[in-house]
């Protein structure tokens, strides 16, 4: 009797440690809000907003830059969105924005199942981080979600 429930335990475990990524990147689609653009989308936003990008060189792919919207996205060599910064106070990503606390931005992502790391500004969730880019008076002027490698 103890071997089958084991053997139904293990294969469960399996099936949820191969679809939490697929849950976290689902749950990161609807906490980003950047005009769109979400991580792993293979959607080639050459345009936003009517403003065009700017492409640029990357180590791990290339990025657009939207200059006029204060975004950029960064692809990998396979086409998907691996990469999205903003410093536009429309958008958020896991309700933090522009303009917000860093206090208010680490208390929201830590709210959120995100945790710390050694760089008191990065917070990681499964595969993917986000980054808060704060100024010297601890307010957040732009916030990164990314993947992890």
């Amino acid at each position: 009797m103890k071997r089958p429930l084991l053997i139904l335990t293990v294969a469960a475990l399996a099936l949820l440690s191969c679809a939490a990524p697929a849950l976290y990147v689902a749950d990161a689609e609807a906490e980003i809000d950047v005009f769109g653009a979400k991580l792993l989308q293979k959607t080639d936003m050459k345009e936003v907003n009517g403003e065009k990008a700017v492409r640029e060189p990357c180590v791990k792919g290339y990025e657009y830059v939207f200059e006029g919207l204060k975004i950029s996205i960064g692809y990998g060599f396979d086409g998907k969105i691996r990469k999205i910064t903003t410093r536009n106070p429309e958008n958020s990503v896991y309700a933090v924005k522009v303009g917000d606390s860093y206090e208010t931005g680490r208390m929201k992502l830590l709210s959120r199942g995100f945790g710390r790391t050694e760089d008191p500004f990065r917070f990681t969730k499964a595969d993917f981080s986000v980054t808060l880019l704060a100024n010297e008076s601890n307010f957040i002027f732009g916030v990164r979600a990314e993947l992890l490698d």
